[in-house]
């Protein structure tokens, strides 16, 4: 039976600062999806190191938003690998080939036009997955794949969530199709939980306040350990 663990992270008060942060950084957002206003504020594994071609494209995305996520979140960052030190009781650090810790945002960018609010997302929740080790992994870190665990530990942490909340799916076997556990989502506070099991971002019932003013904001990160150092990434 797999769960999903729960700390204290930030308050409120700096979950909401840290938030208005990643808003004020909206020249650098990525959208993720076309047609919806789905970004990321940093490189993310899963969407730009392509198991089919080479680590090109991730490896320019690191050098280009490390140097922006680490100058403008230095103080969240060194408090996020002191807290998951002292929490799980081993070294943590940030590796130089991986990208930093990043964001989610799922809401319309500052002064652009509103796109269709996220229905894929919203109504329907995100897709149901697993994190597996990325295929080009191994070879970007000089690793056999034999070296690597088989998935990657992941943790969540809400920074901002429409006024109808927010959360997580999961489903405790291997059948997407039986009954899924909803776990809500408390600003400031970290989830985190093994890369093998199956969730997705609920489905929320906005409200139509929730999409002209809200934003679903949240730090991402994965962990994988080396040589007895996890490593926190997007």
């Amino acid at each position: 039976m797999h769960s999903i663990s729960r700390f204290s992270f930030l308050s409120p008060v700096e979950a909401s600062k840290w938030s208005d942060q990643v808003v004020d950084l909206s020249m650098h957002w990525l959208c993720r999806a076309k047609g919806v206003d789905f970004y990321t504020l940093g490189a993310a594994h899963y969407l730009d190191l392509n198991p089919y071609q080479s680590t090109d494209r991730y490896q320019t995305f690191v050098r280009r938003y490390n140097p922006i996520l680490w100058k403008n979140f230095e103080p969240l960052y060194r408090h996020l690998l002191e807290f998951c030190s002292n929490q799980f009781e081993h070294p943590f650090a940030y590796h130089k080939e991986l990208a930093l810790p990043g964001f989610h945002i799922f809401g319309p960018k500052p002064k652009s036009p509103h796109k269709f609010f996220n229905s894929v997302y919203f109504s329907r929740g995100g897709s149901i997955h697993v994190h597996p080790i990325p295929r080009l992994l191994p070879s970007l870190l000089s690793m056999s794949k034999q070296e690597l665990a088989s998935s990657l530990y992941s943790l969540t942490i809400p920074l901002s969530l429409p006024a109808s909340g927010g959360g997580l799916n999961v489903w405790n076997d291997s059948c997407k199709d039986t009954k899924s556990s909803f776990y809500p989502y408390q600003l400031g506070y970290m989830y985190g939980f093994e890369g093998s099991l199956k969730h997705q971002i609920a489905p929320v019932s906005l409200h139509y306040m929730d999409s002209v003013d809200s934003r679903r904001i949240t730090i991402q990160c994965h962990l994988i350990d080396i040589d007895h150092v996890s490593y926190l990434f997007f």
